[in-house]
């Protein structure tokens, strides 16, 4: 899979699915999924080795889903579960038989089909099951095998447990012989529609369904952002001296430490949205920019010689579309290549690109998966920031007050504070709960130094600083182990930058 990746991110631009299913995946803890899916899926692994098997299941952020760790077997699958409008389940798995199992392997899948109809005792459980089965002798007309251990106990399996195989074409070419080999299975057959068996990947192909369903989506809220390279910094500098001048040379100590920080931040915001333009920003599906127009052609082209094969079925139809397919993959490796090589040339000129390309590819994607709590599972993003506050909270030392040490030495009186106007700033910096960026304390330092001076001192002696410097916004960052743990998450503290 690892050497598809390319081919995964072309199918995913182009198809644009929200549900990939993956078997014989080969891969190992080595190897992180930011190298093969982009950071809007949320990816489930069950690895084996680089030496064969394993599967996985990849799923768009916009749904709220949960990995079903009670439903694990001996088999080589993995289970999800996603949520509904309707508060019930839509329960998803990728199933990979090996060929040289024995007759007693797909006898696991009884174990967590038994779990679903105990579970969902009142109504049936909406259950899909897709994957590599390797069974070449099933006659799928009639659902039947010519004998137990070629697919007869998997037939019964099917039938004990209400479910449906829906495939009925043959999912492998070779030269002179083709095998219906990967199956789709499901407990409610009129939701799933428009199942086609489409183009070739690797020697299995494509099989791409719809399920009707009302999934419990995220939406997407647009956020606006400072457009910094297009400020009027001159005229941001002048605001904020005018607003020291008269604020702060005449008489600040009638004020709290408090009310003389919140007029200092109300006015660089006001200036900065004044100065600075904003635009709306959106989570939409662009196409990247190694997916030139040439290359997409090339892929129109594939995608339709693969359609005009699987109707036809004849040979020389098939060996026009191989050859159409490996010119499109020929195309979207030198468009990948060439864009890797311009950013890998910019490097002086535009050093960000660069290392956010190195970035993405090394690091998973981060957000925060469905936890649980109390033996429940919890999706909302209120929901999970109260589980994930209850667990911090619950390990965070509690100082006694009361049995507090008394000094025996008296202490100097300290000094006033200092601040010198220093230029450096990180600017990449992220903002606190205060919301005022590096970037513009970086542009108008000269003219804060004098407030931020006064606000310092005062605060020392008053022995008192602005509310907005005891809060932080917390990010938890999962650590190890399963994600749906609140234990294995480590709290991460963003705060003011001028604390």
């Amino acid at each position: 899979m690892r050497g598809k990746s390319l081919q995964i991110l072309e199918m995913i631009h182009s198809d644009q699915p929200d549900i990939i299913l993956c078997q014989e995946t080969k891969l190992d803890e080595t190897i992180s999924t930011s190298e093969l899916f982009p950071d809007s899926f949320s990816v489930f692994r069950k690895d084996r080795d680089r030496m064969g098997g394993g599967v996985c299941i990849a799923v768009n952020k916009k749904f709220q889903t949960v990995e079903c760790h009670d439903l694990d077997s001996d088999l080589e699958a993995i289970w999800i579960s996603i949520q509904t409008l309707d508060r019930s389940q839509l329960y998803i798995c990728s199933l990979y038989r090996p060929p040289d199992r024995d007759q007693e392997y797909i006898e696991a899948l009884r174990k967590p089909l038994e779990l679903l109809l105990k579970r969902h005792h009142n109504k049936p459980p909406h259950i899909i099951i897709a994957g590599d089965m390797n069974y070449r002798s099933i006659n799928c007309s009639t659902v039947s095998a010519p004998a137990v251990n070629l697919g007869g106990n998997f037939i019964d399996v099917l039938n004990d447990y209400y479910l449906q195989q829906l495939v009925d074409c043959p999912t492998r070419f070779c030269s002179t012989t083709s095998s219906l080999l990967d199956l789709v299975i499901c407990s409610h057959p009129a939701s799933v529609s428009n199942l086609v068996v489409g183009r070739e990947i690797s020697d299995h192909c494509m099989i791409s369904f719809n399920v009707s369903f009302l999934a419990a989506a995220a939406v997407s809220v647009p956020r606006r952002i400072f457009l910094y390279n297009k400020g009027n910094y001159d005229q941001l500098r002048s605001d904020i001296h005018l607003f020291s001048k008269s604020s702060f040379g005449s008489s600040p100590d009638s004020k709290t430490v408090n009310e003389n920080w919140l007029d200092l931040k109300q006015a660089v915001t006001s200036s900065a949205h004044k100065n600075i333009p904003t635009k709306l920003v959106t989570d939409r599906n662009r196409h990247p920019s190694w997916l030139t127009p040439s290359v997409r052609r090339a892929i129109r082209r594939r995608d339709t010689l693969a359609r005009a094969a699987r109707k036809s079925g004849s040979q020389i139809a098939r060996d026009r579309y191989r050859k159409a397919r490996n010119i499109a993959s020929n195309e979207v490796q030198r468009g990948y290549f060439s864009h890797l090589n311009a950013v890998i040339g910019n490097v002086k000129s535009d050093p960000r690109s660069f290392y956010r390309f190195i970035k993405s590819r090394k690091s998973d994607p981060v957000g925060i998966s469905s936890l649980k709590s109390n033996g429940n599972m919890v999706t909302s993003d209120s929901a999970k920031s109260e589980c994930l506050n209850s667990y911090f909270a619950s390990v965070f030392t509690v100082e006694d007050v009361n049995a507090m040490p008394t000094l025996t030495k008296s202490c100097k009186n300290m000094s006033n504070i200092q601040v010198t106007a220093n230029a450096g700033i990180d600017v990449k910096k992220s903002t606190g709960p205060d919301e005022l960026s590096p970037r513009i304390l970086k542009e108008s330092y000269e003219e804060i130094v004098p407030a931020l001076t006064f606000i310092f001192n005062q605060s020392l002696s008053a022995g008192a600083v602005p509310e907005d410097w005891l809060l932080a916004n917390i990010f938890a960052l999962q650590k190890k182990g399963p994600k749906d743990l609140p234990e294995n998450c480590r709290p991460i503290s963003l705060t003011s930058v001028c604390s």
